[in-house]
């Protein structure tokens, strides 16, 4: 609690002055006395303004019903996804299967699970290490400048004119495609940007007043990278690793529909938006319909998610 004194003014009377402060919102005390103010939480602003975008609510509201339905959805909805059953093949919705079943008797509805636990792990994974490695190589570069600055920056500009989803395709042709690989070769393409963006605040930061004195008192510098750059960053780090996930799964979903995708019995949705299409022609519209409406709405509300998030960590927006 934070103590404030007020000196008494000699134009107003105690009433009137609890009027103004009624009006203004002031902590005007008669007779100018001493008012109590509840100090607020540093996430208090970020958290105010991130309530106020509707839009990033029901988008976070998605997020958590969806990662409910993929990892606890299992434990109530019961259903065989390794064995397949030729007699209930392509079996419309009904009391049985909620969804129905695809071409070789897959629930539809423990599909969908499956592979949003595979596609939601991936985009994840792939956040996480995109970020990590793109934040302390954009610190690094930003905070040491020079040639290290210069080298470090070209090699991100040569990868970054590489074709991503034809250098995807070749790995993945390459290699056997398991759930930690593709998090691996997704990584090495994802870490790219948040470096680039790392290391533009870190250019912006160092020549602060409180990182020069840091500097100026001794410290190294890596203490002033984790302790002032990296902090003053998170902004920008959380951001664009909101991104990443939505980025991460339309990938997957794109190598998944490809082909290229995790081999059967698991699953992603895009390789079950891509075998349902084979049958779309045929009336089984239950194999396409969800499981691209499922992938739209998650990719959508993270977007939705990352802007709500920008805009929390603007400061013009925030109210002290």
């Amino acid at each position: 609690m934070v103590s404030i004194r007020r000196s008494p003014s000699p134009f107003l009377s105690p009433g009137a002055a609890d009027e103004l402060g009624a009006r203004t919102g002031a902590p005007i005390g008669p007779e100018g006395g001493d008012v109590t103010v509840a100090p607020r939480g540093l996430w208090r602003p970020i958290v105010d303004v991130f309530v106020q975008n509707k839009l990033a609510t029901v988008g976070l509201g998605i997020v958590v019903v969806i990662t409910l339905f993929c990892f606890l959805g299992p434990v109530f909805y019961h259903t065989n996804q390794v064995t397949t059953n030729l007699v209930v093949s392509d079996q419309a919705p009904g009391a049985q299967h909620l969804l129905g079943t695809d071409d070789v008797g897959y629930d539809m509805v423990g599909r969908l699970m499956l592979g949003g636990q595979s596609s939601l792990e991936v985009g994840l994974g792939v956040a996480l290490i995109g970020t990590v490695i793109g934040t302390l190589w954009g610190a690094i570069a930003g905070d040491i400048g020079g040639v290290v600055d210069a080298v470090m920056m070209r090699i991100v500009d040569a990868l970054l004119s590489l074709p991503g989803l034809v250098v995807l395709i070749i790995l993945g042709a390459i290699f056997q495609p398991t759930e930690w690989l593709l998090i691996l070769i997704l990584s090495l393409l994802s870490w790219l940007v948040p470096a680039r963006l790392v290391r533009g605040e870190t250019l912006a930061l160092r020549a602060r007043e409180f990182v020069q004195a840091s500097k100026a008192m001794g410290a190294k510098r890596s203490h002033t990278m984790i302790r002032h750059l990296m902090p003053n960053s998170i902004s920008v780090i959380v951001v664009n690793a909101t991104f990443q996930i939505a980025d991460a799964i339309l990938i997957l979903s794109a190598l998944s529909f490809l082909g290229l995708g995790l081999p059967p019995p698991a699953a992603t949705w895009g390789g079950i938006l891509s075998n349902g299409l084979n049958y779309l022609y045929d009336g089984y519209w239950w194999q396409v319909y969800p499981v691209a409406i499922l992938i739209i709405i998650t990719v959508v509300a993270f977007n939705f998610i990352g802007d709500a998030l920008r805009d929390s960590f603007d400061v013009r927006l925030q109210r002290f």
